[in-house]
């Protein structure tokens, strides 16, 4: 570093100072790079971040817009089922009981948040048996000698004109819950009404990504719309949601 600081000296220029740093300790100064990212990436893992590798966490600095996942992320990511409306051919808890056994063997996090609720209830599962998953559709399989499918309103054939169907519309609109419908036998006979508050955190840690330089935020979800607005306008939802 003396002999660097006299030749800067010496010659005026500040590429000499640099030039002899280089010359008189190369390595150090090859290795101080990777060994930053390095640390980097380590302290991102610990922090729950996975990084592709050291020329990603360089351009984050650059980064302008932030892609949320919703589930678990802004939401706490453990629905529970709220309510279960029915098409007036079954009970409530045993269109539960049917959807939940099914649901056993999916390891999609709505189809969990079924079973706990009829696990809640004390409802006696079954074991499904002839199984078929699609995903982003539902899961449908052979329950007690009846035909169950669970999932989203079309895998299910709904008919939109009755009024349990329309009841839990409104519902879901109102409350931004997410909905699981329930077929039986080729006939939808009712829906589970699914509740994933926000973390109490999402909205404070998005202001902070915005005052440190996050110009936009998107919230990625498979929801319908609704549930992705959140069915209500309180201040202490997402913050400006998905601009």
């Amino acid at each position: 570093m003396a002999i660097a600081l006299i030749a800067w000296i010496a010659s005026g220029e500040a590429n000499r100072f640099l030039a002899v740093l280089v010359v008189a300790t190369p390595c150090p100064l090859i290795l101080a790079a990777p060994v930053a990212i390095v640390s980097g990436l380590s302290r991102a893992a610990r922090r729950g971040v996975v990084l592709k590798g050291g020329a990603t966490l360089e351009q984050l600095a650059r980064c302008e817009i932030l892609l949320f996942d919703k589930t678990g992320t802004i939401t706490v990511g453990r629905p529970t089922v709220a309510e279960v409306v029915t098409a007036d051919t079954m009970s409530s808890d045993e269109v539960l009981r049917l959807a939940a056994s099914l649901d056993q063997v999916s390891p999609h996090v709505l189809a969990a948040a079924v079973v706990r609720g009829a696990r809640a209830r004390a409802l006696d599962l079954s074991l499904p048996t002839e199984v078929e998953e699609v995903p982003g559709h539902g899961v449908r399989g052979i329950v007690d000698g009846h035909c169950v499918a669970v999932g989203k309103a079309s895998w299910v054939s709904l008919p939109e004109n009755v009024r349990w169907v329309r009841s839990v519309r409104r519902r879901a609109e109102r409350d931004g819950a997410l909905t699981v419908f329930v077929q039986v036998d080729g006939v939808a006979v009712g829906a589970a009404l699914l509740d994933d508050p926000i973390r109490t955190d999402a909205a404070r840690t998005i202001r902070q990504l915005r005052r440190d330089g996050i110009r936009r935020v998107v919230m990625v979800t498979g929801d319908r719309e609704e549930a992705e607005q959140g069915g209500g306008d309180e201040p202490e939802r997402i913050d400006a949601r998905v601009q």
